[in-house]
């Protein structure tokens, strides 16, 4: 599999220490472990080929605000946005799919917030692969 990097911003929010503090939190609490592990399995089921582009960013309120704003013209933020770039098809063992799938960006305290409201954690088990 090819190597998988994760995009962090600075989990700062110019606020006072109790708020930085939640969001740093907020932002530890995402497991890039199973993140790296689910892409793994979704390259593989779908047979794309290693070099196939996927970036994963996890952002916080403030910018998925500001990308749901400049991309969906709708105010505050969500837990999760995708912009695919290509329409990838399924590959095969033999001539796997290559190209980009796109961008993810992923804000852990509106996921973890959303979970609660619907009282499941955002946290899912996986099981081993």
């Amino acid at each position: 599999m090819a190597e998988i990097e994760f995009d962090c911003e600075e989990p700062a929010t110019g606020a006072d220490p109790a708020t930085d503090a939640f969001v740093r939190e907020s932002f530890e609490a995402v497991d890039t472990e199973v993140l790296t592990r689910l892409v793994e399995h979704a390259f593989k089921r779908m047979h794309l080929a290693d070099d196939t582009y996927l970036s994963i960013a996890i952002v916080n309120e403030d910018e998925m605000e500001r990308v749901q704003i400049e991309w969906m013209d709708l105010p505050g933020p969500t837990d999760v946005m995708s912009f695919p770039m290509e329409e990838l098809e399924q590959g095969t063992p033999e001539n796997p799919s290559r190209g980009m799938l796109g961008d993810i960006l992923l804000c852990q305290p509106v996921a973890a917030r959303k979970g609660t409201d619907v009282e499941h954690s955002h946290r899912n088990t996986m099981r081993p692969l």
